[in-house]
């Protein structure tokens, strides 16, 4: 072995360094692409676990070193799966360079990276990330598949540019990612200034570029890093979280780059006197290079249009043959098969998903991203369009969305569908699992709202009558009795006592057959009442979807009239089971088509009362359906005739007409629960929806001053800010949802879908249970921004910073310390000036006194000037 040595316990052991193991075969450029003229060279590779810390400065960017190692042999010995970690590397002609942690984030726009997370679960995601000045170098597509066969196939494979990530890609660095930019071999000047455009809101992104003073765009931040000094400007229309983001990645920038001897100058656009020093700063940014994609940073906010949604079979590398198009929206889960893959094409600005079964051949998986590549450039699609392999049973959250069904598979034996060498056989065993059709109880159960109320309380019931409410006398122990023509707002109060309880929970119902108008004036009222009822929950009930906790305040059961007056002869209610032992009735046509075998009917004929039974009707729906006999028409309650079916006589069916076909059981739309989705909405200024989804989201990620749709796919809850105003909401709320489901690829309809509105500060638990931990003080506004910003000025004034610039530059700095500038620093800086001033002043009669005796006669100056 040339770098390695035998060990007495038989361990091997590295020898010391050797300057002979740095040097560069002939022919090898520095570039990072392979070099056609080059000769061809062996690949040599520097190991993951080599010691990079005498490596110098920014050498992490693809710089040569002499304390580099390079060793024959694979890189990748030390990964394991068992171990969770983050590992980064960067290729280099023929090699590949490990980087070291502290480096995380920063990338050159000249190289191309490869990075490696292994999760707890043990499952992995590899990530190959092309610089926008990068070329596509073999090297990188070559060790990238190494790696994925070492681990035994990513569960996310994907394929990244600079300025276009996805969240896979992001989600790696929580701090933020950094481009940078170095010119030929040398080391970056550390004293050079540097101008960086920050956007991203979950992940901030900071890349250099060339500002126009005039044309500054006020939903970005702008960071001049002007040494010694850190210029942080906040656009007007920029949110909190994605201010206390920039903070966080300048203070970043400030630690790798200026070894944390920098001041940090926060300038909001009230700031008047600071933005105008701000601005003439600017003036010279021309000189800067510019470092920015002329497409700019990839927008994560963009709605999702259901009619470009394809799926496509793949077999192949040809697009014409190999590639043939499958089906569209809406998606189901079985068209998904495990022996082949599958192709998800959203168009030429959405990333581009290839699915593998589990039990596809060898090379579906490591022939998937080169595959995607040739269908985007057989559609033209842009070179930077994000290619994402994903696997069977390990789907991300994201993909299950573009499908309508979707069941949770469990992992139920272990299979060996490879062949393994004595060497590999411990990778082999129990590396993949077989899919098998369990479905998971946490996805698949019956849709629930979890709202725990009981009959306990009290219970007001109003009815929508044009612009008011009018009250009806309604009980808690008595059923709710809607009209389908109307709309209503109940108001319940889970303790009579008011002192004792303030958590309202409001209700507002909307009939089938009401009016739009109606319904919007609906929620106004309901928003209205809860405005005065300190934020309390509102909760909508469509006619015939009604939630359970609704059939909770009103004793499990609920009556909704189709037909009323005194001009109708015959009425026909169907009594059925609904929500858990629940009881539902509603009126129907009479007629034998509106029976069915799964419920009970109340018939009311002029002389003649009958129920009948179907034949799959318990006893608990039987008696209720005598219960609501007696409810409708109490003088019948001991004259009715009972009639099971198939035992009807001819003058029944004279009643509700002649006998025709009718259906067994009721087909119910039930949506299952599945995996929370974080998204944050506003209008833009051409009127439409823009949403931002929030990947990995946390109560942090909540912004006082915006909406927030938190999807869980049954039930949508519209999250408001306490800081929003009334004008947002009235022009957002009404039509927020269905805008937000005509979005939506698994094309859910508005009626299968639970709304709720919940205020902040008043979150019920089925709302905050979706988030990993929830604090009553823990959202993000503007009292966590200044604390973020006092935190700042604590740290710059524990800073020394020294430096010698030009007087005309030093004024603009003085101007500009509003966040760098403390007591102590003013006195320091006049103790310079007098220093200065009085040493001119005495000429060389100061300098030739004694020294006791010139820091007395400046130590009285000094006295007086912190007295003064």
């Amino acid at each position: 072995m040339d770098s390695e040595q035998i060990s007495e316990n038989g361990q091997i052991e590295e020898m010391a360094w050797s300057p002979a193991l740095t040097r560069e075969p002939r022919g090898m450029t520095s570039s990072c692409g392979c070099c056609s003229d080059s000769p061809v060279q062996p690949v040599h590779i520097l190991p993951g676990r080599v010691s990079m810390s005498a490596v110098p400065s920014f050498a992490y960017l693809g710089l040569n070193s002499s304390d580099d190692v390079i060793r024959e042999g694979s890189p990748f010995t030390d990964v394991s799966v068992n171990n969770p970690c983050l590992l980064v590397w960067r290729a280099y002609g023929l090699r590949i360079r490990s980087i070291e942690k502290k480096d995380y984030g920063f990338f050159d726009e000249s190289g191309c990276y490869m990075v490696l997370k292994v999760n707890e679960d043990r499952t992995c995601s590899i990530n190959v990330w092309q610089g926008r000045k990068a070329t596509r170098t073999d090297t990188i597509e070559k060790m990238s598949r190494e790696l994925d066969e070492h681990i035994h196939k990513a569960a996310i494979f994907t394929r990244e540019m600079q300025g276009h990530e996805t969240d896979f890609f992001l989600r790696n660095f929580p701090e933020g990612v950094v481009y940078v930019d170095i010119k030929g071999k040398g080391k970056m000047n550390k004293t050079a200034k540097k101008l960086y455009i920050i956007k991203g809101r979950k992940y901030a992104v900071a890349s250099m570029g060339e500002i126009n003073p005039d044309e500054l765009d006020p939903s970005s931040v702008i960071l001049l890093d002007g040494y010694p000094r850190m210029y942080l400007w906040m656009g007007q229309r920029t949110d909190t979280v994605t201010r206390v983001k920039a903070i966080q990645l300048t203070k970043r920038l400030r630690a790798c780059q200026r070894n944390g001897r920098a001041h940090i100058v926060v300038i909001d656009d009230n700031d008047t006197e600071n933005n105008a020093t701000f601005l003439k700063k600017l003036q010279n940014t021309k000189k800067f290079h510019s470092s920015l994609s002329d497409r700019g940073l990839q927008d994560g906010s963009s709605t999702t249009s259901s009619n470009v949604i394809n799926l496509h079979r793949v077999t192949g590398q040809r697009v014409l043959y190999d590639m043939p198009f499958a089906t569209s929206v809406p998606l189901h889960q079985r068209f998904l098969v495990s022996t082949e893959s599958f192709l998800l094409d959203r168009g030429p600005c959405l990333p581009l998903f290839i699915w593998v079964g589990a039990k596809a051949q060898e090379q579906d998986y490591f022939d998937a991203i080169t595959r995607a590549r040739k269908f985007a450039e057989h559609l033209s699609y842009p070179a930077w369009l994000p290619l994402c392999r994903v696997m069977e049973a390990r789907e991300p959250v994201c993909f299950k969305y573009f499908f309508r069904t979707w069941k949770e598979l469990l992992m139920t034996k272990p299979f060996a569908s490879h062949r393994y060498s004595i060497a590999s056989i411990e990778h082999g065993q129990f590396s993949q699992w077989e899919p098998g059709a369990v479905p998971s109880s946490a996805t698949h159960k019956a849709s629930e709202d979890d709202l725990e109320l009981t009959t306990d309380g009290s219970t007001e019931m109003f009815r929508v009558d044009h612009a008011t409410l009018a009250t009806l006398a309604t009980q808690c122990r008595e059923p709710g009795v809607f009209n389908s023509s109307d709309c209503y707002v109940i108001l319940h109060r889970p303790s009579s006592d008011p002192q004792l309880n303030s958590n309202f929970t409001i209700f507002y119902w909307l009939g089938r057959r009401s009016s739009a108008e109606t319904q919007s004036t609906a929620l106004a009222l309901s928003m209205n009442l809860s405005s005065k009822l300190d934020n309390a929950v509102v909760i909508r009930a469509l006619d015939g979807h009604e939630p359970r906790s609704l059939l909770t305040i009103f004793d499990r059961s609920i009556v909704e009239l189709e037909i009323q007056g005194d001009g109708v002869d015959v009425q026909m209610y169907c009594v059925r089971e609904w929500a858990e032992s629940g009881m539902r009735v509603h009126q129907v046509p009479p007629s034998a088509s509106s029976l069915n075998s799964s419920a009970a009917f109340v018939l009311i004929a002029p002389n003649r009362s009958i129920l009948w039974y179907g034949k799959f009707t318990g006893g608990l729906v039987r008696e209720f359906a005598k219960n609501m006999l007696a409810f409708l028409d109490s003088s019948r309650m001991y004259t009715y005739e009972a009639i099971t079916e198939g035992g009807e006589a001819d003058d029944f069916w004279g009643i509700i007409g002649p006998q025709q076909p009718y259906p067994e059981e009721f087909i119910d739309v039930v949506l299952p629960r599945r995996t929370a989705r974080l998204s944050c909405c506003n209008r833009r200024l051409n009127g439409t929806l823009q949403l931002e989804e929030i990947d990995s989201f946390t109560q942090e990620d909540l912004c006082e001053s915006e909406i927030f749709i938190l999807d869980t796919f049954d039930q949508v809850f519209l999250w408001c800010g306490n800081a929003l105003d009334d004008h947002t909401k009235k022009t957002l709320l009404p039509n927020l949802l269905q805008d937000y489901l005509d979005c939506d690829p698994a094309q859910r309809n508005s009626s299968e879908v639970q709304l709720w509105i919940v205020m902040q500060g008043k979150e019920p638990k089925i709302f905050y249970q979706h988030f990993p931990f929830w604090d009553r003080d823990g959202y993000t506004g503007q009292d966590v921004y200044q604390l973020t910003r006092k935190a700042l000025r604590q740290e710059n004034a524990r800073i020394k910073i020294f430096c010698q610039e030009k007087r005309d530059s030093s004024t603009d700095d003085e101007d500009m310390t509003s966040d760098a500038c403390t007591p102590v620093q003013s006195a320091n800086r006049v103790r310079h000036n007098v220093l200065r001033a009085f040493g001119s002043s005495r000429g060389r009669a100061t300098q030739k006194l004694a020294p006791g005796r010139r820091s007395s006669s400046l130590n009285g100056c000094f006295r007086s000037i912190h007295t003064a």
